[in-house]
């Protein structure tokens, strides 16, 4: 993969990588997984709507308090 990842910089095409997160809620101090393989988020003020790697949706309201790709997920903390 790497092969592939430098040849493409060398020749400046754009390469996609893609990056699934699982969705932590975050309510008083309380962790719970609500979504894994999350590849989309969709936020309309309140409303945070996430979109799975198999098209699976979650709606919810909340606002997002962290995204973390080291680690692989967001939190959201609850309304």
């Amino acid at each position: 993969m790497w092969v592939i990842l430098w040849h493409s910089y060398l020749n400046n095409d754009k390469v996609n990588i893609m990056c699934e997160l699982d969705v932590i809620l975050l309510k008083d101090s309380n962790r719970q997984l609500l979504m894994e393989s999350v590849t989309k988020v969709l936020v309309d003020g309140d409303s945070i709507e996430l979109i799975g790697i198999l098209g699976d949706r979650t709606t919810l309201e909340g606002s997002i308090k962290l995204i973390d790709f080291s680690k692989g997920e967001i939190v959201i903390l609850s309304k």
